[in-house]
């Protein structure tokens, strides 16, 4: 016979009282009897019918959601059929020379497509052929026209983020004229500005397929080949998001915006007397050129009741040519102290010293600081007495 050791909810609701009495004395001999038995017998696991209940609910769950993937996923699909059977109308209708219902289909598809895409980019080089081709081109909607007044109203008004706003409106207004050229010859322009230089170069070329006669189209191209060395700049700076380790050993995280860069971390010290003091780092860096410029916030940690200022710092760097490093330099506060026990006797600074540090490859899964090489980019030295001070 094959016994387990179960409460049933009489017996639980039992021990929960007695336990409560244990402190008065009255339940000690049943806890002691109980937990003998607990002992002596194997424990109940999860019965036969339990476990196939679970096994069904987890096989229930999978099928669920592979169900619902099937379903995003044949959605999908019948989205694109249906776009592409509206290009095709849409081709078809400009190939008879029915330029109105073409401009029409072509105009429902791109409503239903992703901005950016090679689909969207490919339906608005045919509208604008087939505006091209019309004896007169279609006149301009009204939401385009107040799209564009909201845009430029945008752009005059300035303040943060004010060319992305700018964009957001023209792109409304390119959406519902899709042929315009000065449209995206404006929406190109504010997004360079706003420094979203793969967006811009897309509609400076639609600028370029709808008026390839313009008296500035020499200049434009030139401008396309300007932001496509920026855009390849911007995505350098992208590829450094992460976390980084330096040459030192320690790990520093790093957050990009447009060409701002922050970077983050701390190293640790060991001080004579077994103790470890911390550092905090702050580098909020802007790229300018080939190089970055900005400040360092540092912070330390007390030591032995020894309270140090925080500073800023002025700060200059430089990204690798392969984007694969970062190195900066800055100056910064040295401190000597002395304690006695657990009380500061003295801090004085030693002035500010030339301090850098490198990052030099991303951080692979499963690194931590305790696998680095164990030491920090600020040496330590220990003056006799029992006073720290930095080189």
């Amino acid at each position: 016979m094959n016994t387990c050791f179960k409460f049933n909810q009489g017996q639980e609701k039992r021990i929960g009282r007695e336990s409560r009495s244990l402190v008065r004395g009255r339940a000690l001999p049943y806890l002691i009897a109980i937990s003998l038995l607990a002992g002596l017998l194997p424990a109940c696991g999860p019965t036969q019918e339990e476990i196939m209940a679970q096994e069904q609910a987890r096989l229930q769950r999978e099928a669920n959601e592979r169900q619902e993937v099937e379903a995003r996923r044949q959605a999908e699909q019948a989205r694109q059929e249906r776009i592409r059977a509206i290009v095709t109308a849409c081709s078809d209708s400009a190939a008879q020379g029915q330029l109105d219902i073409a401009l029409m289909r072509c105009q429902e598809a791109l409503r239903d497509i992703e901005r950016y895409s090679d689909q969207d980019q490919q339906v608005r080089e045919v509208i604008i052929k087939i505006v091209r081709a019309m004896a007169a081109p279609p006149p301009i909607p009204e939401e385009t026209l107040r799209s564009m007044a909201r845009g430029e109203a945008k752009v005059k008004m300035g303040g943060a983020g004010s060319y992305e706003a700018a964009a957001k409106e023209m792109e409304q207004a390119v959406l519902a004229a899709p042929w315009l050229a000065d449209g995206y010859f404006n929406l190109g322009i504010v997004q360079e500005k706003a420094e979203m230089f793969g967006q811009a170069i897309q509609n400076l070329r639609l600028y370029l397929l709808a008026v390839p006669q313009s008296a500035n189209a020499k200049a434009v191209q030139a401008k396309i080949y300007g932001l496509e060395v920026m855009r390849e700049e911007q995505e350098k700076m992208q590829s450094l998001a992460g976390s980084w380790r330096s040459a030192g050993g320690n790990i520093y995280k790093v957050t990009i915006e447009g060409s701002k860069i922050r970077i983050e971390g701390s190293t640790s010290e060991k001080l004579t007397d077994g103790s470890v003091q911390k550092l905090w780092r702050v580098f909020n860096l802007e790229k300018k050129g080939g190089s970055l410029e900005g400040s360092a916030s540092i912070a330390r940690d007390s030591s032995h009741g020894c309270n140090f200022p925080s500073e800023t710092a002025p700060v200059s760097g430089v990204i690798g040519g392969d984007g694969r490093s970062t190195r900066f330099n800055w100056k910064e506060t040295g401190y000597q102290w002395t304690w006695q026990g657990s009380v500061c006797t003295g801090v004085s600074s030693l002035g500010k010293n030339e301090q850098s540090i490198e990052l030099v490859a991303r951080v692979t899964p499963g690194y931590s600081e305790s696998t680095a090489a164990g030491y920090s980019e600020i040496k330590e030295s220990t003056a006799p007495g029992g006073k720290k001070k930095r080189k």
